[in-house]
């Protein structure tokens, strides 16, 4: 800024006696010198202008204020600058740090408009004289000011050093039986960082500060959002300490808050890898992004910095570095020493968490505080953690729930908390039920991907899994594979959501489709999740979701919550030496130990890679179809250009039946766990029944088969039909942990047929076999009865063309057939969103086909119908 620019909207304008009382009370951090006197002057209203009520009345307020120190500006910044004025309306405007002077002197400047100064300007001084007092340590009975035989005459005129001492006794005596003003505000945070930057602007030669201090110097005031926290209870000690008289401040700034914007508050809970400074520069990046949001953030910092720590531990089993050693130091070898040296610093890091919950903990006095501010009137409270973050509020959600206070919404960015922790917390009371639950959380395959330094291949959550947690691995809320497979913890943190898992698992992507800014994440490492813009304003619009993401200011783009590295914050030396060797000399996979696949990308939402089968056959000799190997080219095309796995097949020698169920066999059983299979059928079935009157009964027992291809016109088509029971039991040697979605675009997938344009059948029709004792189920479920669910215990997800009475059809696209069904999902395949869930993606097919006659089908175990759908997101 040049010497004499105007700031037009920067400097801090105090609009009450009390901002006053708090600004100075708070400026000491902020001032390297504090003056020990008060010079006063005068300053006359410019002519042009007329009084200020004038200006005022034509400007408005704020509009006169600018005005006016804009006109008095080059006066205000000449080389003895005017640190404040006091306007005739009460008004305080900062106009100089006070540390930029050269002398002991403070300028506080009258804007004259009457011949005498009122008992608002008057009250105005004499809280700037107390202010300097509180500014300069002192305690002094009277004001301290410069003497009156420095003081222009207008000055003289205005004001007497008689009336101020009067006054400023008075007021001294009304504070001994007055509470102090609120010292924390929005408004006063605001001036503070104003003081903070002009400090780092404005030379002093009695300052010596390193020039190596100024990046780490803290601009706001701290104390306003944080609760620090050492072991559970509020720490007397840090860069930051807090009492409960801090937390009665904090709870009340936040119910005035709540009051004059009608938003929200927001407790947010660091992850357990953070060191205390590396939480106190994130909260100073951010708060101002979720106070512009109309969110009051509270930020729990417990001191836990427990890397270095387990480090340490790990230090006597590491011994000294040698490449041998360094050479077995791969996933399992870390796994082993983590677990003997690194087990009791998380345990400890656990139990803070508990004890912070405890009637002396830090977190359950909060709880009461917030209850005493907000009394009868509805507490508007979210919790939101990242980490290890999320045990720490999972202990507080049952204290909550006892206070009849329970938090609106709680939300995990890949929370590092057991399962079994999680479903303790959310059964405690039927308040719980109604809380809104979120989970951020990477996909298995990222997981995979992801390092803990250079010592470990997998994500921190795997090592907490395997080897922090005793007698791993453990399932952990923020792990997929865990969380995914627990449907009952899936459908208690879906209540809140009305049962819609795609409001509660967000699986991070890096890519976000448009519209659904607002369910989505672009985290690609275990610690990027409350630095991610995207994630974080997911975050902030579930907690309000009225607001509208394209006015929502960004996330700040590099909030420092732990420097360079997550993992190492302020690590010594030696560690680094330590962890260096061993990561250079360490080998590139685990010795006696198969390697991993790493998947093609994207990240799949699983751990494994995804695959294709897609079968088309068009050349019967009888009945030939026209659009199914086009199907088939269509599904192989769209998984290529993604660079997945993929099998077609659509020549006559490679589709016959005894083929097909070849090729079938060996792609279930080469899957590796965490595999994201998908089978694609377009080509003829039949209905198959054990008698002629069976035919006419679409509710009789009767089976389904595809049929492959055959050379000649058969006497029976059963020769050459894979029937339901030999596909069921071929699907059934899938390798476990691996998932399998099924798609059938034929006659009889969903008991329908298929007709090609509007008379070309491609129904083969219902067969007769004697002898055969048809089941009556879907194509490739179980053996189950027709009163239960056929599919109850199938591993795999059948999405089929039709209903079991509808006409499976084509549609032709610039002169070229296509089946209705293979079309439609192909064309929605690149737009789903990540986290739909197989129901949703039914109900979307069934919109993209559009037809009343046709409505696909999905056919699956009850508890996989609301998992998300695999396909989504890629």
């Amino acid at each position: 800024m040049p010497q004499n620019a105007f700031p037009s909207s920067d400097l801090p304008i105090l609009t009450t006696l009390k901002e006053i009382e708090a600004l100075f009370d708070r400026a000491a951090s902020f001032v390297e010198t504090a003056p020990d006197r008060v010079h006063l002057l005068a300053i006359d209203m410019p002519h042009e202008m007329g009084s200020f009520s004038e200006l005022v009345r034509y400007a408005g307020a704020e509009g006169a204020i600018r005005e006016l120190v804009a006109k008095l500006w080059s006066l205000l910044s000449g080389s003895v600058p005017v640190h404040a004025l006091v306007l005739p309306d009460g008004r305080v405007v900062l106009t100089a740090h006070p540390d930029k002077r050269s002398d002991e002197l403070f300028r506080l400047a009258l804007v004259s408009s009457e011949a005498e100064a009122s008992e608002t300007e008057l009250d105005a001084v004499v809280q700037i004289l107390i202010g300097i007092n509180a500014l300069h340590g002192t305690v002094r009975t009277a004001p301290p000011l410069a003497s009156s035989e420095d003081w222009d005459t207008t000055v003289r005129k205005m004001l007497t050093r008689k009336r101020i001492e009067a006054k400023f006794a008075k007021v001294l005596a009304q504070s001994r039986n007055q509470p102090p003003a609120p010292r924390r505000t929005s408004v006063v945070d605001d001036h503070l960082r104003w003081l903070a930057r002009e400090m780092l602007r404005t030379p002093s030669a009695a300052r010596n500060i390193p020039q190596a201090a100024a990046p780490d110097f803290r601009p706001v005031d701290p104390r306003n959002h944080i609760v620090n926290m050492r072991f559970g209870k509020l720490s007397p000690r840090g860069l930051v300490s807090t009492t409960q008289a801090d937390l009665r401040e904090i709870c009340r700034s936040a119910a005035s808050f709540v009051a004059e914007t009608g938003g929200d508050i927001m407790v947010y809970a660091h992850g357990g890898l953070t060191s205390e400074a590396h939480a106190l520069a994130y909260v100073e990046d951010t708060v101002d992004w979720w106070m512009k949001n109309k969110v009051f953030p509270i930020f729990c910092v417990w001191e836990t910095d427990a890397l270095s720590s387990i480090f340490f531990a790990l230090r006597g089993t590491l011994g000294s570095p040698s490449r041998g050693f360094a050479s077995d130091l791969r996933d399992g070898a870390t796994e082993a020493l983590v677990r003997t040296g690194g087990q009791p610093v998380w345990q400890a890091m656990k139990t803070s968490a508990l004890l912070a919950s405890q009637p002396d903990g830090g977190l359950a006095l909060l709880a009461q505080e917030l209850n005493k501010a907000f009394g009868s009137e509805d507490l508007p409270l979210h919790l939101v953690g990242h980490s290890a973050g999320a045990v720490l509020h999972l202990h507080w959600l049952p204290v909550l729930q006892r206070a009849k206070r329970p938090p609106l919404t709680f939300q995990t960015l890949a929370p590092a908390a057991t399962t079994e922790l999680a479903r303790q917390a959310l059964d405690t009371g039927p308040d719980v039920a109604t809380i809104r639950c979120r989970v951020y959380n990477l996909t298995d395959t990222a997981e995979r991907d992801d390092t803990v330094g250079a010592f470990y291949g997998k994500s921190l959550l795997y090592l907490v899994s395997r080897a922090f947690e005793p007698d791993g691995p453990i399932p952990l809320l923020g792990m997929q594979r865990h969380l995914m497979a627990d449907t009952a913890l899936l459908k208690r943190l879906a209540a809140g959501n009305g049962g819609n898992l795609r409001e509660t698992i967000v699986h991070a992507s890096a890519r976000v489709f448009p519209g659904t800014d607002r369910l989505a994440s672009t985290a690609k490492t275990h610690g990027d999740f409350d630095n991610d813009a995207t994630t974080m304003q997911s975050a902030l619009l579930f907690i309000r979701p009225g607001l509208d993401p394209a006015i929502v200011p960004p996330f700040p783009a590099t909030p420092r919550a732990r420097g360079a590295d997550v993992l190492f914050p302020s690590l010594p030396q030696e560690a680094q030496f330590y962890l260096s060797v061993a990561a250079s000399a360490a080998p590139q996979t685990t010795p006696q130990t198969t390697p991993r696949p790493r998947p093609h990308p994207p990240a799949a939402p699983r751990g494994g890679a995804y695959r294709l089968l897609t079968i088309g056959i068009d050349a019967y000799p009888d009945q030939p179809l026209q659009g199914c190997v086009n199907d088939s080219n269509l599904w192989a095309d769209w998984f290529r250009t993604r660079d997945f796995d993929c099998r077609q097949y659509t020549s006559p020698q490679d589709t016959t039946r005894d083929r097909i169920a070849e090729h079938l066999r060996d792609f279930v059983t080469s899957a590796r766990p965490d595999d994201v299979l998908v089978w694609h059928f377009s080509g003829h079935g039949i209905d198959i029944a054990d008698t002629d009157e069976d035919l006419g009964d679409e509710t009789s027992n009767r089976d389904q088969a595809i049929v492959g291809y055959y050379a000649t016109v058969p006497s029976s088509l059963i020769e050459h039909a894979l029937i339901d029971d030999e596909i069921h039991n071929i699907l059934q040697q899938l390798t476990p942990g691996a998932e399998l979605l099924v798609f059938l675009d034929s006659c009889f997938s969903g008991s329908a047929t298929r007709l090609a344009g509007g008379d070309r059948t491609r129904s083969l029709g219902r067969v007769v076999r004697p002898g055969h004792r048809a089941r009556g189920h879907s194509l490739t479920g179980s053996g189950a009865s027709r009163s239960g669910n056929p599919y109850t215990g199938t591993n795999h997800i059948l999405f089929s063309a039709a209903g079991a009475s509808q006409l499976a059809k084509e549609l032709t696209v610039a002169g070229v057939s296509y089946g209705r069904f293979s079309h439609a999902v192909h064309q929605l395949l690149p737009g789903l969103a990540q986290g739909m869930t197989n129901s949703s993606a039914v109900r979307d097919f069934d919109t993209a086909v559009n037809l009343m006659t046709q409505n696909p089908q999905l056919f699956c175990d009850p508890s996989r119908a609301e998992l998300p759908f695999a396909l989504a997101g890629l």
